[in-house]
Order: structure tokens, then sequence, then C-alpha cells
């Protein structure tokens, strides 16, 4: 071939190259231009169909599923006996998210769902449907007020106060009078109160009352779930136990009990009994004498030592050896399933060294082995010994002059609402003392319906400066420049293929 023909050919092979590059090129272009107008018309059809449906359509991703309700609750609403309304004392909110109610009112509708017709929910403002809210108790004899909750099951009325269904930060709440919220009790409290208005004979749990006592809130919540009727009970009053009394609960009394009352629950525990007495170290730091005779029936006693942990294993804190792990001991471990509870600032419960063949005593949480005692809570080594130490006990009589059946806490975290509002093991000890109650009542152990944990996104701490200038410099520079330069690259290489 000649000269002029090798240029010719060469001349005609770069411009068919040129064509097949530009060519290719212009279908690359094409396609990326297409790819992005379908990823942007993606992106608005989602959008437009979230803002559709972001009214009706609700998924409770959180980690402890605020809103969502549990198989205990679905089955009490799949078998209701008779119709429940519930009534919602206010206007239903236009923005539920922006107003108290953006827990209940999702919960509430997912009662509804459960209940399979036999649950309604009705939002009613009473300032202009006086009538209907007069027709909620004939009789006249329930005050109710705006902006609460009204349960009506047959004849039976419960008033229900949201606020009383949301857990508090406790040293927010008593130290700068703020409501802070951390944990959800909505379905504890309506499951609860739907239970006990649907439930038949009722087994009662007098609290008794006029000492200063803790609140108990908390407790009476899980236990009206598990069918007992939850009564104040003022012996100074009505110095008598009600017949139907099934149990009676003193919960962290700040004062002594009297003679007379100290003579009335004598003769109660005499003849069959069942009592519950919860006295930590801080309600009151000092000897409670009459209180202390009648848990001395029993062959126990509430001494004024506080209890110290020494154990690493059972610490929270090195810095607090005052709170700590209680060690449950084997049969109630496995009778409840819960091997450890939360206790502290808590009392020794001394068994007494007393030859008594009828009395049946048992440790139901106790220290480790390295624990101490200071009395009165001062710190003086010459008074102090290494030793497992009782948080609770139980004692059981079987002699049938003297019959009664007593459990002693120590410690008030199983039971007081002032610890428990914000305690983050409050789950626990609320089933641990519910299931306490149980197994002395003689009912089935079961699994109450627990608080649920509002889901905190606040970070605890923010790095230090030179990590954040670090992570600056990563996603501002470093990472848009590596990605920059592989387009380039890749741009290059299939231009010049």
């Amino acid at each position: 071939m000649s000269i002029r023909g090798r240029i010719i050919n060469y001349l005609d092979l770069k411009r068919n190259k040129r064509i097949i590059r530009d060519s290719r090129s212009g279908s690359l272009k094409r396609y990326a231009i297409g790819s992005v107008l379908v990823l942007l018309g993606i992106v608005i059809v989602v959008n437009l169909l979230v803002g559709m449906l972001a009214s009706d359509f609700q998924l409770d991703w959180t980690a402890t599923q605020v809103t969502s309700i549990s198989p205990e609750t679905e089955k009490v609403l799949s078998e209701l006996p008779v119709d429940v309304r519930i009534y919602g004392l206010f206007e239903k909110p236009d923005n539920v998210q922006n107003s108290i109610y953006q827990l209940f009112i999702p919960m509430l509708e997912k009662y509804e769902d459960a209940s399979e017709g036999k649950l309604t929910v009705q939002y009613v403002d009473p300032d202009t449907s006086p009538s209907l809210i007069a027709g909620l108790d004939p009789t006249g004899l329930t005050a109710f007020s705006k902006d609460t909750f009204v349960i009506k099951a047959g004849e039976r009325i419960s008033v229900i106060d949201p606020y009383n269904c949301l857990a508090y930060d406790a040293f927010e709440y008593t130290a700068n009078n703020r409501r802070v919220v951390v944990g959800n009790r909505i379905e504890m409290v309506f499951t609860g109160e739907i239970s006990y208005l649907t439930s038949g004979d009722l087994q009662k749990v007098y609290f008794m009352k006029g000492h200063q006592e803790f609140g108990n809130s908390y407790v009476a919540s899980i236990l009206k779930y598990e069918g007992y009727d939850c009564l104040d009970l003022y012996l100074a009053e009505t110095p008598e136990i009600p017949e139907d009394c099934d149990l009676i609960v003193l919960n962290l009394p700040r004062q002594d009990i009297s003679e007379d009352e100290a003579a009335i629950l004598g003769n109660y525990l005499k003849t069959g009994g069942k009592m519950i007495v919860a006295c930590d170290f801080v309600s009151v730091n000092e000897p409670m004498d009459r209180l202390n005779e009648l848990v001395g029936t029993m062959g126990l006693s509430l001494t004024t030592d506080l209890i110290l942990e020494y154990s690493p294993e059972y610490l929270f804190s090195p810095d607090d050896n005052k709170n700590a792990r209680g060690i449950v001991s084997t049969e109630y471990a496995d009778l409840f399933g819960i091997y450890y509870a939360v206790v502290g600032r808590s009392r020794h419960v001394r068994i007494n060294d007393i030859a008594n063949g009828s009395l049946s005593i048992r440790p139901i949480i106790t220290s480790s082995a390295l624990a101490t005692i200071n009395p009165y809570g001062v710190i003086d080594e010459k008074q102090t010994s290494q030793g497992i130490y009782n948080y609770a006990v139980r004692s059981t009589s079987s002699d049938p002059g003297y019959s009664g059946d007593m459990i002693v806490l120590g410690t008030g975290y199983l039971s007081g609402d002032e610890y428990l509002n914000g305690m983050s093991a409050a789950e626990e000890n609320i089933r641990f003392f519910s299931n306490l109650i149980l197994s002395l009542t003689g009912r089935e152990i079961d699994t109450p319906i627990p608080p649920k944990a509002i889901p905190s996104y606040a970070f605890t701490s923010l790095p230090p400066v030179a990590q954040q200038t670090l992570w600056s410099v990563i996603l501002i520079a470093i990472i848009p420049f590596l990605f920059v330069s592989a387009g380039i690259i890749v741009y290059y290489r299939r231009r010049h293929q």
C-alpha cells in the first residue's frame, strides 16, 4: 500500500474511534441525566405519599416500642366480659405530636383494634357536652376533671390523670419542680384499670396510712392488673381490720405506729393475717419501737444498721456502697425468675435468736459476704464486720394460735414511688414486689406489664475539640475529594478507551 493510502486509512480509523467515543460519551451523559431525573422523581413521589399518609399511618420503630401494646394487654382485651368505653375529656388535638397525648392516642387506637369492637374510645369536650359527662355517673358521686380519661365498664368507673401515667426524672421533679418524662406507664395503668373494672371478686390489699408513708401508685397499678383491689387503711380513725382484707402493706412509714395500732395488727397476725412491712434507713433512721415489737412477734428485727456493700461484683459504682444488687435467694429466684434486685439505703433485717419451732424464717434478698453494717449509718470500723446481711426476710408461723405470715423489707427500692419514679430498674423491682404479694396471697406468679422507657437521642457528651476538628476535615474535605478524584479517573479512562 502506498504512503498516501496508509495516511487515509489512519485518518479513517481515528475518525471512526472518535465517532464511537462520542457516541459512548453521549450515551453515558444521557444515562446519567436520566438516572438523576428518575431519582428525583422517586424522592418527590415518596415525599408526597408520606405527606398524604402520615396522619393515618404510624410505625413504632423505637427500641422500647413506647406506643405498642403487649401480649398481656391483647389477652385482656380479647377476653373482655363487658363492653368498655374510654372517654378522653378534651378535644382531640389536630397535631398530636405537640401535646401530652402524643403517646396516649396512638396506644388507645391499638386498644380499640385489639378488642375487636368490645372497647371504644371517644374524645369529648366537657365544656361543650355537659350532659354526656353527667351521664357517665348517674349517682353524681364521681368527680370528673377536664383533660383526664374516664374508663367505664358496666356501672363501674375509673378516672385517670394522664400525668400519673408517665414517669419523671426524680431529681428534676424534686430539685427543680420540672416534669422531665423518662418513662411511659400508660399501658400498665390502662390495662390495670380495665382488668380491675371488668373483674369479678377481687382480693383486697390495704395500704396503711397516717404515718407519712411513701407513695404506692406504681405497685397499685400492677396489682390492679393482677386482680387486686388496693385500698387505704387508717387504723387511727377506724380501729379494726376490714373483714375482706387479704393483705396489709405498711409502706415506708416516717412515723412509728401507735400502741393501739400495734395491738390491732398483732391480733390480725394471730388469726392468720398476712402483712408486708417496708422500712428503710432513709424514711426514718431512728428506732421504731412499737413497729419492731410487732415484727419481733414473727422472730425478726428492723435494726438501725445501714447495710454497706463492698463486693465490686454487686456495686453499681465504687464510690457508692449504699446502693447495690441484692442477691435473691434460690427459692425466690426459681419462683420469680429474678436473680438480683436493686436495693439501697437499707436497714439490716435481723433474724432473732429464738427457740420457736413454729416459725419458718428464710431470707429473700441478701448482701454478699463482703458487706458490713454501720449502726445509725456511722462509719466506725470497730463496730462493723463483714458478713451476709438481710435486705428482705419472710417469716411464717405454723402455730394454730399465732398463724401469721409476714415479709419485712429493709429497703424501699421495691415499693416506694419516690424511688421507683427515677430508677432504671423500676420494672424488675415492681415485678419482684408484685410477685411477693402474689406468693403471700396464694396467687399464680405471672408477668406484669412493665413500664416503657422513653428513648433518648441526646448525646451524653461531646467529643474533644481535636476529635471534632479531625472528623470535620474528614467529612468536609477528604471524603468529597476522594469521590471527585474517583469520578475524574473513571471519566478519563472511559473517554480514552
